[in-house]
């Protein structure tokens, strides 16, 4: 559990793919995660930090253990990022960027140093995603290949994936209203075949209607206000691909930042099945993170986040039981590389 938290909410950010998903965020979300991939670089590059370790606790455990190790170039980009396990590298991937720190290639590479998967990115004049090129053990060659297209407004409109034999495997359409907000996505199959659609759109759903949602999903994101006059915004979800392929209404919000403050899903019937917050400090970095038991405000796993003077992460610490740390991870930064261990 810690390893998956700590991967999701710290590392991710660094190894973005500049492209966008199917249908879960905007260019608006897109860009907003990208600025704070850019804060983080900069913070990074500034402080000449070139290295990280994050070491791992478990209760009553004072020697602590290697979980990870970060590295970065003098761009403030993440270039390797090793995963341990008893002193050894487990995982070793690799990364490469651009003069604008857009990333140009991906690498994963097994504790022996066996490629396991690899992926080189193509960009246009605006810096929009134009080409993916994906290779899985063997880099002589192409897995498959994705191309994107975009409008004037740099919004995407097209992705077709093709594989190995440049037979197309999956095309995506989008389209959006005229204020650039997006209207429809539809998956095709290789042959042409709808797969799903996704209508964007704020009609009120009815039980009915939802429970046919088996191809078709529907998504609609409003506005509302905190107890402090900012906005919140709330994306409501409809959809057939959800948990064991049942049709589940999923909410997520978001402070005015565009970070995500609160997820929730439910079945049909209004049930939750999950449900997990997260809240920020001054300077817009997570403070704690918190995952609830569904259909309760009771906590299941509880996650606080410390940071140094230099802002960058210090300790996170997870806790089962109210005061009680199940484990802790602190992160040491360093201005010379080392060589992982093997």
């Amino acid at each position: 559990m810690k390893k998956f938290f700590a991967f999701v909410l710290f590392f991710m950010p660094v190894f973005i793919v500049s492209g966008q998903v199917i249908y879960t965020d905007s260019r608006e979300d897109f860009l907003a995660s990208m600025l704070r991939s850019k804060i983080f670089r900069e913070n990074i590059a500034a402080k000449n930090i070139t290295s990280e370790r994050t070491i791992g606790y478990n209760r009553n455990d004072t020697t602590g253990h290697l979980i990870y190790e970060a590295r970065y170039d003098t761009r403030g980009n993440n270039t390797d990022w090793v995963a341990y396990k008893h002193g050894k590298v487990k995982m070793h991937n690799t990364a490469s960027h651009d003069d604008s720190s857009r990333l140009t290639g991906y690498a994963s590479y097994n504790g022996k140093g066996k490629l396991k998967s690899m992926s080189t990115n193509t960009y246009d004049k605006a810096g929009n995603l134009i080409e993916q090129d994906v290779y899985w053990k063997n880099t002589k060659t192409t897995a498959t290949k994705i191309f994107k297209t975009y409008d004037n407004r740099n919004n995407v409109t097209e992705t077709k994936s093709l594989d190995s034999k440049g037979k197309l495997k999956n095309h995506i359409v989008y389209t959006y209203y005229d204020d650039g907000s997006k209207k429809q996505t539809i998956q095709y199959s290789g042959t042409g075949k709808v797969k799903r659609v996704w209508n964007f759109d704020c009609n009120p759903v009815g039980i009915s209607e939802a429970k046919k949602f088996k191809d078709t999903s529907k998504v609609c994101i409003h506005f509302e206000t905190d107890k402090d006059g900012n906005p919140i915004k709330i994306k409501e979800e409809y959809t057939g691909a959800g948990f064991l392929g049942r049709t589940l209404r999923n909410i997520t919000k978001y402070d005015k930042d565009n970070n995500m403050i609160d997820a929730s899903s439910y079945n049909l019937k209004g049930k939750q099945l999950t449900h997990w917050s997260a809240s920020y400090n001054q300077s817009g970095r997570i403070a704690e993170y918190i995952m609830y038991k569904a259909g309760s405000q009771k906590t299941w796993f509880r996650t606080t986040y410390s940071y140094n003077n230099d802002g960058n992460m210090a300790e996170s610490v997870v806790y089962k039981k109210a005061q009680v740390p199940f484990s802790t991870m602190k992160y040491v930064y360093t201005s010379s590389l080392a060589s992982p261990k093997k």
